[in-house]
């Protein structure tokens, strides 16, 4: 049985495992940014770069156990049942632009946006800065 674990925002994600990033509104100076920004993304307007992981989107969850996407994405909807403690626990769920970021057993990593229908792998750079030298 796959075990969820809450992701903090300062914890190093476990090998084996998937992260689930959402973006994160309290990044944003205004909600219409945020809206905006979200839009962007959904469409394909805006890329997702490493430095957007790291200041725009927060890690909300890890799926421990699983490198498959679909089965994570699966667990990150609705509800978790734990048989053990006899409760429910709710889990935010996954939504377009969010990224899973997969951790091999062997420490590499991949990303993967949410779509409409599946998931998109995304090679995430840094981002490139406007001004020419």
């Amino acid at each position: 049985m796959t075990t969820l674990t809450p992701t903090l925002p300062t914890a190093t994600p476990p090998a084996g495992a998937v992260t689930i990033h959402q973006l994160d509104r309290s990044a944003f100076d205004s909600d219409r940014e945020y809206k905006f920004t979200k839009d962007d993304i959904r469409r394909g307007d805006q890329a997702v770069s490493l430095a957007d992981i790291d200041t725009l989107y927060r890690p909300v969850e890890s799926i421990v156990g699983t490198t498959d996407i679909e089965a994570a994405y699966h667990r990150a909807q609705g509800q978790v049942v734990n048989r053990e403690q006899r409760a429910r626990h709710g889990v935010p769920s996954a939504s377009p632009t969010d990224v899973f970021e997969v951790i091999e057993d062997d420490g590499t990593r991949s990303f993967h946006i949410v779509e409409r229908t599946g998931f998109s792998e995304i090679e995430l750079k840094p981002k490139q800065n406007s001004q020419r030298e």
